[in-house]
């Protein structure tokens, strides 16, 4: 397996200051160094995503009524600054549309700062469970990449009706809207808080459905053809690797999966149910059911 490493943070220093060891977006035995990541809040379902309005719940004992911060708007907006500053990729953790806004925030000031105009940073902001529609279009202006979260859509959308209100809960890991903006989003499972499974990230893409069976946003939900994009072509995107994977094409790597049901075709809510048969990893097969 192709292993892509994303350094925390406080490994930055360390990173910038060992730049031979650390050859960031280049593979050793399968092995390469790829965004650092920074967090700015933390879980809905736990109430400690940073909001700009308030849960809905009144029991603020245990959480704060917007939720909480991980780390500080400085501290953001300097990891910012020196990823760019020396070409690093900046992958920023944020839930609410606070938390999201302290990464935007971070950015704009480091391209002010730097005169920094390029749109192919490809800087990520993963999970972007909540952001707001306004926010994306300030992801299309400096290229940022959406990395998704529609697991929880199943995992704890009840509990996002509950704590959010519907429409807030609804706009969950919005994918339609952000294809209709044109962004080049993908989606990711995020375990041990999803199942490590990637055709189940495709069902939840496309169902949205919760554990009480409500649709998470109906109007949020994408084919099962954009589904698999999103953890194919646009993740090998999101990793600088879209000439050598994401899709079978002469001159890319031979990695693939065969399966036993073609997921573009069967009943949508079958689509977690189909079985790998086999695996090809640069033309040689190493996994057969």
């Amino acid at each position: 397996a192709d292993i892509i490493a994303l350094p925390a943070a406080t490994m930055l220093d360390t990173i910038l200051r060992n730049k031979k060891d650390f050859a960031a977006g280049v593979y050793e035995n399968h092995l390469k160094i790829g965004g650092i990541v920074m967090p700015s809040d933390g879980g809905p379902q736990e109430r400690t995503a940073l909001f700009s309005k308030s849960y809905l719940k009144k029991d603020f004992k245990k959480s704060a009524e917007y939720g909480n911060p991980l780390s500080k708007q400085e501290q953001i907006n300097q990891v910012v600054k020196l990823c760019y500053a020396n070409n690093l990729q900046y992958v920023g953790y944020g839930n609410g549309d606070s938390g999201i806004a302290m990464h935007l925030n971070a950015i704009r000031l480091a391209r002010m700062e730097l005169a920094d105009t390029s749109t192919n940073r490809r800087s990520v902001i993963t999970h972007s469970q909540f952001v707001r529609s306004d926010q994306l279009d300030i992801y299309r202006e400096y290229g940022i990449i959406p990395c998704f979260f529609t697991d929880h859509a199943y995992m704890f959308g009840d509990v996002h009706i509950k704590n959010l209100g519907k429409e807030r809960a609804f706009f969950l890991s919005p994918m339609k809207t952000a294809s209709g903006k044109g962004l080049m989003y993908n989606n990711h499972n995020d375990y041990p808080s999803a199942p490590p499974s990637a055709l189940f990230t495709v069902w939840t893409a496309v169902n949205r459905i919760s554990r009480t069976n409500v649709v998470i946003g109906p109007g949020e939900r994408v084919s099962s053809y954009a589904a698999l994009k999103a953890i194919t072509v646009n993740a090998a995107y999101m990793y600088f690797e879209e000439n050598t994977k994401g899709s079978i094409k002469a001159g890319k790597l031979a990695d693939f999966v065969i399966l036993d049901q073609n997921p573009v075709k069967i009943d949508p809510m079958k689509i977690k149910d189909i079985k790998v048969m086999e695996t090809i990893k640069e033309g040689k097969s190493i996994y057969k059911k």
